[in-house]
């Protein structure tokens, strides 16, 4: 594309797509009342999915080694 292309695509699209100055002035975003109490509640969060994690991770193996071990011994167990 020429420079000129760029330009008028440009020009296109923010006439099509921009939201009008009034409207995205007056947009109030929610401030939380303590944001270190917020950002505690997040760390908690993590924790608690990085161990849910960490479980299905630890399903996971125990599970493929179940199956290794029973192409070992040459064992079918039925399908769950």
């Amino acid at each position: 594309l020429t420079r000129e292309e760029v330009e008028r695509r440009r020009k296109e699209h923010r006439a099509k797509f921009e939201v009008a100055e009034d409207v995205w002035t007056s947009i109030v975003l929610p401030r939380p009342d303590n944001p270190l109490v917020l950002l505690d509640r997040k760390r908690e969060e993590l924790k608690s999915l990085a161990k849910e994690l960490d479980d299905v991770v630890a399903r996971i193996a125990a599970i493929e080694q179940t199956e290794s071990l029973d192409q070992v011994t040459g064992t079918k167990r039925p399908r769950e």
